[in-house]
């Protein structure tokens, strides 16, 4: 990881904005807001990439899966509010979802993209 922060620190002067830590016993990751201390009892990771779908920023779609591989889909049903997602195997389906950028690797994921593509703040 320092390397990799290392890399980033070559191409810009505020390389920390590219990354964000969280408490090893924690699930909510923030981003750091200096140079990371590398501190025992935090993790620290380069920060996802995103798309922007609406002016929101969502996690970046796969473009690509290895066989066997959970994939979920933003699903956006406008009569109930609850089917932000569906999960799909593999499937020709699935490939035309590749292509348009609409798989992703976790359900939260898709959820945020559903929610971007209806105009609702995902981060809500």
């Amino acid at each position: 990881l320092m390397l990799q922060y290392e890399q980033d620190a070559a191409k810009t002067d505020k390389p920390w904005e590219r990354w964000e830590m969280c408490a090893v016993d924690g699930t909510t990751w923030v981003p750091l807001n200096a140079n990371p201390l590398w501190a025992p009892g935090c993790e620290y990771r380069q920060k996802p990439k995103t798309i922007k779908v609406n002016g929101f920023d969502v996690p970046k779609p796969l473009k690509e899966v290895e066989k066997d591989t959970h994939v979920w889909i933003p699903f956006c049903h406008l009569e109930t509010f609850t089917d932000w997602y569906t999960y799909t195997p593999r499937s020709s389906w699935l490939n035309c979802c590749l292509e348009r950028g609409l798989a992703h690797a976790t359900k939260e994921a898709a959820v945020a993209h559903a929610k971007a593509m209806l105009g609702i703040d995902p981060n809500k």
